[in-house]
Formats: structure tokens, sequence, C-alpha cells
């Protein structure tokens, strides 16, 4: 069984974009952290971050538009915010609505639900 934070061990099955493993992570921190384990859901955050920052050799699948480092930040955010890191979730999250394309208004919607609970 893999250890938690390996969830991207799956994808490396087959060749895998850098975002579609960032995206890994960020779905198995937001996991963590609905059960309670904010710590470790930072900690596989940065690796996804790290994943984005190093690139990788693969490209992501034509479906595959959506998921960003922006994207990301909102799960960060998020993150953040249930681990009780208020000053820290509300920097995050006003830097992700402050950078949202105006035409993203479900995640604007999702955001500014983010802020009004810090």
């Amino acid at each position: 069984m893999p250890a938690r934070g390996d969830a991207p061990s799956a994808a490396r099955r087959a060749p895998a974009s850098a975002e579609f493993l960032a995206w890994l992570d960020a779905v198995e921190a937001e996991c963590l952290t609905r059960c309670g384990d904010p710590r470790a859901a930072l900690t596989l955050l940065r690796h996804a971050e790290d994943i984005l920052d190093a690139g990788s050799d693969y490209s992501s699948p034509d479906w595959f538009t959506w998921f960003s480092p922006l994207r990301l930040a909102a799960f960060r955010g998020n993150t953040e915010l249930l681990a009780g890191h208020l000053p820290q979730a509300r920097t995050t999250l006003e830097d992700v609505l402050a950078h949202l394309p105006a035409t993203d208004g479900k995640q604007r919607t999702v955001i500014l639900g983010d802020l009004a609970a810090v």
C-alpha cells in the first residue's frame, strides 16, 4: 500500500504531466484536510508546488486545461483556512482572487466563500 503523500505513484505507471501530478497531490491534500490532518496536507501542497516548478517532459491531456498554479494556490488557501492559519489564508486567497480571470465565475464564488469564512 502506498504511503500517505504517494498518490502520484499511480499516475507514474504512465507518463504524466507536472500539472497532473500536482493535481493528484492537491486532491489528496484536500482529503487530508477534510480528515483533520492539515499539516500533512500543507506538506503535500508544497510538494505539488515543487512539481509544478520543476515541470515535466510530458504534456497534459487536451481535456486537462483547468488546473494551474493559481488553482493549486486556491487549494492551499482553503487548507490554510481550515487549519486555522487565517492571516496566511487571507493573503493566499486574496492573491488568487486578484489573479483569477473574470470569466472564471464558479472558482471566484468558491474563493469568495473561503474569504468570507476567514
